[in-house]
């Protein structure tokens, strides 16, 4: 790939790798990135509008908390939600449940997305479902993969909500309502780090980890009104995490926090 790979080793102190690789992003790559950037922020979506059908969406992920994330963020607003681990899974809810739209990851086991979408598609023949297309890349091939295989739209992950909800109401024609913005409201930058949650009993940790595992906002806002007001930074961090959808940032670092905590196997 062009990179370079080096080692650095100490005797009875352990060894370093690290690596470096020369990237670029491409036109179509920067396209698909100014486009997620473009969403019109119209403040954020709390539910749908009144006078409107009950939209049926399923989300196919073999991830369990991609799965549940993103369920959760659209069950939250109103939409009729279920889930599948598979393309083969999708398939079977999608002859039984007759869903209006599909997220509809493109690596699982099992059954691609790919080949489920291509299935669907020839299945769907009256075009009722509309399928969008989930990577973990924004690269031109995936991209063109997933739209080949007749998905009608790809986003690239992490998500977003207001590119979900606004490619929801593109493919749909669905309509929101909306919390009012506060242009004037200057929230304080602050953000999880290992450092802050490191200065937290254990106990709140595992219980941090467990309500997040459980994408439970209460349960995560609950543990945070317990910090004194010494580690206020570190409530406000998960106040906003809650806020975004950060739950992956909240796991990542208490992984990192576990990680560092453990003794070192050089000093046995």
């Amino acid at each position: 790939m062009g990179g370079e790979l080096t080692v650095e080793s100490a005797l009875d102190k352990g060894s370093t790798f690290a690596f470096s690789l020369s990237t670029a992003v491409m036109p179509t790559e920067l396209a698909a990135l100014q486009s997620a950037q473009s969403v019109p922020d119209l403040g954020r979506v709390i539910g749908l509008a009144p006078h409107q059908p009950t939209y049926k969406i399923l989300v196919v992920d073999d991830v369990a908390i991609n799965r549940k994330l993103l369920t959760h963020l659209l069950a939250s607003v109103g939409f009729e939600v279920k889930e599948a681990t598979n393309g083969k899974e999708a398939i079977a809810q999608w002859q039984t449940w007759q869903p209006d739209l599909i997220w509809m990851d493109m690596r699982m086991p099992v059954m691609t997305g790919e080949e489920a979408t291509r299935r669907l598609k020839a299945m769907d023949t009256a075009g009722k479902t509309r399928i969008i297309g989930l990577s973990a890349s924004a690269f031109k091939e995936n991209r063109e993969n997933a739209l080949a295989s007749g998905c009608d739209a790809f986003v690239s992950k992490p998500i977003q909500p207001a590119e979900i909800f606004e490619t929801i109401s593109q493919q749909l024609d669905v309509r929101y309502q909306y919390a009012p913005l506060n242009p004037t409201a200057s929230a304080p930058l602050v953000t999880m780090s290992p450092d802050l949650v490191a200065q937290a009993p254990t106990s709140w940790q595992q219980a941090l980890t467990q309500a997040t595992l459980e994408l439970d906002d209460s349960a995560i806002l609950e543990l945070a009104s317990q910090l004194p007001p010494a580690q206020s930074a570190l409530a406000q961090a998960l106040e906003k995490c809650v806020k975004n959808l950060a739950y992956k940032q909240i796991l990542q670092t208490l992984q990192v926090v576990e990680i560092s905590t453990q003794p070192s196997i050089f000093s046995r």
